[in-house]
């Protein structure tokens, strides 16, 4: 998950569900084979806040 919220940021995507839709699904999915669905994604990254919070400071 944290992996996949640098890259959200690091590409200036606008949307998280494009970028996750659009973007992950289609060019991501060999590197991510056990890639959640859309919906447990966004479940999952609230556990993540902290973590990313302590990167980017």
């Amino acid at each position: 998950m944290m992996t996949l919220v640098v890259l959200f940021h690091q590409l200036r995507f606008s949307q998280f569900k494009v970028f996750y839709l659009y973007y992950v699904h289609l060019y991501l999915r060999k590197e991510f084979p056990n890639l959640p669905s859309y919906s447990r994604c966004v479940e999952l990254l609230p556990r993540s806040a902290l973590a990313l919070t302590a990167l980017f400071e």
